[in-house]
């Protein structure tokens, strides 16, 4: 075991360019680098595949902590309108135990599972990679079904629609286009302890007012039927 370099030769950032570029010739080309915080991020440019640059994801069922992780990923849309360019930290759909919270089982709570709910939906928002944080053996079918909900990555990131209306914004608009047609994502995240009715002006998500539009809910399912101008959602 040796220095890692001569400081009287070589500067620290220069020294992380040279472990990056041995530790990419050493995987090859195919195999993403992910580099975490703690250190200077400015060397990381072109070496690095994803950054981490918000702070790190709760675990399920800390509640507080997962809204203020939402609320700093919107706010990182304002940086250059895309939240995807950064690694959104563990996703956690709940497995037979949560060992980070020492909440054993989520079983049949119907709060954590709503929160699971919205866990999958911010997967979606910043259209980032998918990392799982919980350990695979504690997970049923049911909770691999549920990562299988935000697979493959979209790769684009939803726009806050309400970005300047509430502290942690509620409303995002994802357009999503394929080679056979286009739609709209709506997610809403309701952050309270109460049922909400969101009014959704189609104008707001850029779509012409005057046009009926088809809407469906995902979650359960359902076709809620053609509206035109606007549409209210529970």
């Amino acid at each position: 075991r040796g220095a890692l370099h001569d400081p009287t030769k070589i500067m620290q950032s220069e020294d992380i360019r040279e472990g990056l570029k041995t530790i990419r010739r050493a995987i090859g080309p195919s195999v993403a680098i992910h580099q975490f915080c703690c250190g200077p991020y400015f060397p990381y440019v072109g070496l690095a595949d994803r950054v981490r640059v918000g702070i790190d994801a709760p675990a399920l069922g800390d509640w507080e902590g997962f809204k203020a992780m939402a609320r700093q990923l919107a706010a990182n849309y304002m940086l250059n309108e895309r939240i995807w360019v950064n690694d959104p930290d563990p996703l956690f759909v709940g497995g037979q135990y949560n060992r980070d919270m020492g909440s054993g089982s989520v079983g049949p709570d119907p709060t954590l599972r709503r929160e699971v709910r919205m866990r999958l939906q911010e997967q979606v928002i910043d259209g980032g990679p998918v990392t799982v944080g919980e350990s695979l053996d504690d997970f049923t079918p049911e909770r691999f079904h549920l990562l299988t909900l935000v697979l493959p990555t979209y790769g684009q990131a939803a726009t806050p629609v309400d970005l300047f209306q509430h502290p942690t914004p509620e409303i995002y608009d994802l357009k999503v286009k394929t080679a056979w047609d286009q739609w709209h994502v709506l997610l809403i995240q309701n952050w309270t302890d109460r049922d909400k009715t969101y009014d959704i002006q189609f104008a707001e998500l850029g779509l012409n007012e005057h046009k009926s539009y088809l809407v469906f809910r995902f979650w359960d399912q359902d076709f809620l039927g053609e509206f035109r101008g606007r549409v209210n959602l529970r």
